[in-house]
């Protein structure tokens, strides 16, 4: 008797919230789905990204900075420090730590999806976790015939964007990726964190509008969006034969 093909590996990137993956999971799960939710960096929550030597540097500047005032500066030295030199200094330290962070959400994604080789792999990623894998597909690690899908659930990209001073992910995919093999979901009422979502629309994506907030716990968009990542299950079983 031949069996079907054996379930995906599911990959997920989470976000500040868990919003729609709680129900997804148990979707997932209840189809045999092998689920690796990864723990990424995820600032301004404290974690690997505070290690990191581009950071600690800037810290200590910082340091060594009001080190120097206390021992010689007078009002106007402190002055010109709290409303001139510290904004800009904030303002690099939070450039500094969302590109760290991405990089390494980058590299613990990359080693999850080596330690699923030989098994069809789905990458997940809702928000933060999204945005991390809007640079994966712009950096062309994924989204291609050859490599695992993905799904990204309200990606901050243009968010992230803006705070890391560099250019869109979804600005430089430009039709690179495989509609079958990326899709993207955003809601209709969330510009607040997901701002410039017309952006995806040029990518090669798979690109859909549900009529929700960022976290899509509204009924419909629950089955909307449990009917795209039943889609995406399909898509893997009819890719096996």
């Amino acid at each position: 008797m031949n069996q079907g093909p054996a379930p995906p590996d599911v990959i997920i990137l989470g976000g500040w919230s868990p919003g729609p993956l709680l129900y997804l999971k148990d979707f997932l799960a209840s189809n045999q789905c092998r689920i690796v939710e990864l723990q990424i960096p995820m600032p301004p929550i404290p974690g690997s990204w505070c290690l990191d030597k581009a950071v600690c540097g800037t810290i200590g500047i910082l340091i060594l900075m009001i080190f120097g005032l206390a021992l010689h500066a007078s009002d106007l030295h402190w002055f010109l420090f709290a409303f001139i030199v510290f904004p800009i200094w904030f303002r690099i330290l939070a450039v500094i730590v969302v590109r760290v962070s991405i990089k390494q959400g980058i590299q613990i994604a990359l080693q999850a999806i080596r330690e699923s080789e030989g098994r069809e792999t789905i990458l997940v990623g809702f928000s933060w976790g999204a945005a991390v894998l809007g640079e994966m597909v712009a950096l062309g690690m994924i989204g291609r015939s050859d490599q695992p899908l993905a799904l990204l659930i309200a990606p901050t990209s243009s968010l992230v964007a803006s705070v890391a001073k560099q250019r869109d992910a979804a600005l430089r995919i430009r039709h690179s990726c495989n509609s079958n093999r990326v899709f993207v979901v955003h809601g209709t009422a969330d510009h607040t964190f997901c701002p410039n979502q017309e952006r995806w629309q040029d990518t090669g994506a798979s690109l859909h509008y549900l009529v929700d907030n960022h976290v899509f716990m509204r009924h419909p968009s629950q089955r909307q969006l449990i009917n795209i990542a039943g889609s995406i299950l399909r898509s893997t079983e009819s890719q096996a034969f």
